[in-house]
């Protein structure tokens, strides 16, 4: 950087990172993968990375080449340059030159430059296509943006990202991250009032960059299905663009829970771009399906791609619960911290999730007061936010101190904001308000939904506020109407939370049978198979796992002493490893060692 410009240092390299990023062509090596290489080099003290240490760490074999350029005045106009090389290589394998004839156009040149490059490396013309211009002709904007995007406290995010709108009002991609940043942080009015306003700014913008802030803010406003469209088409249209391929399967994942249409998109994600987010997703739905050797080989194929060592150790956990062996999963564990010089804080919720699904409840309730600091302290936690992270927490310490204590379980305003503010959370809420027998939360929840709500055309709110007010009907001890809300809902569904309530329904009507079939469903689901839960989504929720427990009292009930004795074994060697004081697991071990004196005795 040859003005006198700071502000360039980090937009121009931003710039740059970020259009080449979305190559398929080219992988970048960035963030802490790149601070773990030049650590390695022994350059612990450098703040830039020279032509001379690019060589060095290309020499050393963990990429391919580096991009040199420099920027500097010319007249009014700026110049840039910029060179691709390859390791060893004398000559630069591609390079470009522009420009700008002002400030205002530094950004879309660098944008031309960029395409011309990756172009001039063979990547294929559409593909090249699909990198839309940054969102603002104002560098000192998206300089502010590019700092945004390195911070790791959503606070400073939000309040940095709101800076660029100050300067630009427009700047489509600084409302983006400034609704990220307030989901993260559990703001999910203000997440929706940023998606409301990037789409209302786009309409000047490519054809690309609209469809991407309308799928947005269908996504803010619960339209999965219309989203699902748009994404469809999104895919159809910019197929070398990961967006639409990683959204289709998170929908079909989280909202829809049919893990099996989710694996294609999810798939295509990670072959377009495999970064962490991209495996992450993936590897969730082949845990889900216990395909522990395909997991295994995922992550291999991670690794040789770039991926950090700290990340592939991370994701090998879960090979541990998949296989049912949680002590070798906290042994790994303990090696994972000393591996990367962490503290127990770092894997706090991971700590958690494994003792819930082991029932090891007393260990649970030592762990939520580091939970609690570590919750407040940090932005995000695993892929979820802080405002998530506090509500799911507070749920299970609730649920964790009512079985202990029999008290009634309270959960601060802070902790319920996201299930009062985000109708996606208002389910599960429903489902541990069932649980513990509690209907004040939820009434608060479902009256708030029902306000912001009003009028709205979406399936999933019309369906998700009939399941919650449902579950509450049945707490009132309104069976009926609670059956006559929940029985259409749970017809022809995949979601487990409408079958699960549906059971209670039917046991409350003493319909034995009709709750076995529909427990039986929920115990169907491969999102609660021990150890293919996800390792932070409900923090294991352990209640999924007790409900074998409940599924063979009822098969008692209805004198199947076969079907009653497999559940009595399967929760017994689900949680083999849980406290021993747990009543439902001495009720369990007793009724199946009578059960087996019973057949025994036949024979």
């Amino acid at each position: 950087n040859s003005t006198d410009r700071r502000e360039f240092d980090i937009a121009i390299r931003d710039a740059f990172e970020a259009m080449l990023s979305r190559s398929t062509f080219l992988r970048i090596v960035k963030g802490h993968r790149l601070t773990d290489m030049v650590t390695k080099s022994g350059e612990t003290e450098t703040s830039r990375i020279d032509r001379d240490l690019a060589e060095r760490l290309c020499r050393d074999g963990d990429c391919a080449g580096y991009l040199i350029g420099s920027i500097e005045p010319e007249g009014s106009a700026l110049r840039l340059e910029a060179e691709i090389h390859r390791a060893e290589l004398q000559a630069p394998v591609a390079n470009q030159t522009a420009v700008a004839a002002s400030e205002e156009d530094l950004l879309l040149s660098i944008h031309e430059m960029v395409l011309d490059l990756r172009q001039s490396l063979g990547e294929a013309p559409q593909a090249v296509s699909e990198t839309p211009p940054p969102t603002t002709r104002s560098v000192r904007a998206y300089q502010l943006f590019a700092l945004s995007k390195r911070l790791d406290d959503d606070e400073e995010r939000v309040l940095v990202a709101k800076q660029a709108l100050e300067i630009d009002p427009d700047f489509v991609d600084a409302y983006i991250i400034l609704g990220d940043s307030y989901w993260d942080l559990g703001e999910f009015r203000e997440f929706r009032r940023a998606a409301e306003e990037a789409h209302r700014r786009s309409s000047r913008l490519p054809r690309q960059a609209r469809l991407m802030t309308e799928t947005s803010l269908l996504e803010a406003s619960y339209q999965f299905d219309k989203e699902v469209e748009r994404l469809t088409t999104y895919r159809r249209l910019y197929p070398f663009d990961d967006y639409a391929a990683r959204y289709l399967g998170v929908i079909y994942d989280v909202a829809f829970q049919d893990e099996i249409s989710a694996e294609t998109p999810l798939r295509d994600a990670y072959r377009l771009n495999p970064n962490r987010l991209n495996l992450g997703n993936l590897l969730g739905v082949l845990r889900l399906q216990g395909r522990g050797e395909e997991f295994e080989r995922l992550v291999e194929d991670f690794r040789n791609k770039g991926g950090t060592e700290k990340d592939v150790a991370g994701n090998l956990l879960s090979l541990y619960t998949m296989r049912g062996d949680h002590r070798g999963y906290h042994e790994a564990l303990d090696r994972y911290v000393r591996q990367f010089d962490l503290t127990e804080a770092d894997v706090i919720y991971r700590r958690i999730a494994a003792f819930a699904q082991a029932g090891r409840l007393a260990e649970i309730e030592k762990a939520l007061p580091v939970a609690w600091r570590q919750a407040r302290k940090i932005h995000s936690v695993e892929w979820m936010g802080r405002g998530p992270t506090m509500y799911w927490l507070g749920l299970l310490e609730a649920w964790v101190r009512h079985r202990r204590d029999g008290l009634r379980p309270t959960l601060s305003a802070e902790q319920l904001k996201p299930a009062r503010e985000n109708l996606y959370y208002l389910p599960g809420l429903a489902s541990w308000c069932l649980r513990m027998n509690v209907a004040e939360p939820l009434e608060g929840a479902i009256q708030e939904h029902e306000r912001a709500e009003e009028g709205s055309t979406s399936r999933f709110v019309r369906e998700e506020l009939q399941f919650a007010n449902g579950c509450l009907a049945l707490i009132r001890g309104e069976v009926d109407r609670s059956r006559e809300l929940l029985e259409p809902l749970a017809h022809n569904s995949s979601l487990l939370r409408r079958h699960d309530a549906l059971g209670r329904v039917y046991e409350a009507l003493a319909m034995w049978r009709e709750a076995a079939n529909e427990f039986e469903e929920v115990q169907r689901s491969p999102y609660v198979k021990p150890g293919h839960i996800n390792s932070i989504l409900e923090l294991g929720n352990p209640g999924w796992i007790l409900e074998r427990f409940h599924l063979a009292q009822i098969y008692e009930k209805l004198g199947d002493t076969d079907r009653a004795r497999h559940w009595y074994e399967q929760f017994t060697e689900d949680w083999k490893d849980a406290d021993p004081d747990i009543p439902e697991l001495i009720e369990a071990r007793e009724r199946l060692a009578e059960l087996n004196k019973a057949e025994a005795a036949v024979k």
